[in-house]
């Protein structure tokens, strides 16, 4: 089988819908600069692990811009996944970071269960201090 994807035009200029056939899985992808919409995806993950009863297990990856001689490396997109669902969240272009994400980070590293995942990760010292100035660094 081949990997397909399936642009959903959006009548909105803040956020685009694809559909991701990987394989036997189809990836319903969002990918928006809008901090409402990261929410909006953000309650919607877990209003649907709510229901699961199972622990939801997150995949992350952060996009850097280039550097140049006046700045250094800036996050430029992040981008999470929950199962079947992607976010791809262009910080870059975005007016703020969305409140809703930085808690949902926040809330994370602070689980004492966490505690010793979080010594260990880049969360804590370099995304907990992104979302919480809400600046990119």
């Amino acid at each position: 089988m081949t990997i397909t994807i399936q642009n959903y035009q959006s009548q909105r200029d803040t956020h685009n819908l694809y559909e991701v056939n990987f394989f036997e899985d189809i990836i319903h992808t969002l990918v928006t600069h809008d901090p409402n919409m990261v929410s909006q995806w953000l309650f919607g993950i877990e209003s649907l692990n709510n229901h699961s009863g199972s622990r939801l297990v997150v995949g992350l990856d952060i996009e850097w811009q280039p550097n140049n001689w006046y700045y250094n490396n800036l996050v430029a997109t992040l981008q999470l996944c929950a199962g079947l669902r992607c976010l791809i969240y262009q910080l870059i272009h975005s007016p703020y970071v969305s409140s809703p994400l930085a808690f949902a980070f926040d809330r994370e590293l602070n689980n004492q269960e966490d505690k010793q995942i979080r010594n260990w990760t880049f969360k804590e010292t370099s995304f907990k201090g992104i979302v919480i100035n809400e600046r990119i660094k």
